[in-house]
Parts: C-alpha cells; sequence; structure tokens
C-alpha cells in the first residue's frame, strides 16, 4: 500500500512485488549508458531521478539510526580517512 500511496501517480498500473524480471530491463538501461545517478524499480515501474527520492516512510523507519534524518545522511555524509 505505501508503493502506491507515493507512487501510483507516475505509472497507470497498480504496484506488485518486484520479480527478477522486473530488474533485468533497467540493468540493461543502465550498461548501456543512460546517466543516473538513481535507477528505480518497483515492480514493472521503472523510473530514473537525478536525487534521492524523499520517502517519508523510509525516513520514519531509519529515524533512530539517522537522529539528524536518513536524507540529510545520503546527501551529505561524512566520510573520514580520505
Amino acid at each position: 500500500d505505501k508503493e502506491n500511496i507515493y507512487y501510483k501517480d507516475k505509472f497507470q498500473n497498480t504496484f506488485r512485488p518486484t520479480t527478477a524480471a522486473d530488474i533485468q530491463p533497467m540493468v540493461k538501461r543502465v550498461l548501456s549508458g543512460e546517466k543516473g545517478p538513481f535507477f528505480n524499480v518497483i515492480g514493472d515501474w521503472q523510473w530514473v531521478d537525478n536525487e534521492l527520492p524523499v520517502s517519508p516512510w523510509l525516513q520514519q523507519k531509519f529515524s533512530d539510526f539517522y537522529p539528524e534524518g536518513f536524507v540529510a545522511q545520503v546527501k551529505s555524509p561524512s566520510v573520514s580517512g580520505y
């Protein structure tokens, strides 16, 4: 249900679980040189984003691990030693 709530406006068909066959077309797109950086596959839905999509339910799930916010952590990770 979360998938339909957040992504249904992009697609005509309803959400269904992702299968290996769903991933193959996106892998072909990546290998053919299509630019991302974020390639998304949910069921038979496929799209490419230039930035990490906002996912309130994902942010809530990881809020204990990233008190400053999941998206903030992804956009500006602190990497030491490089």
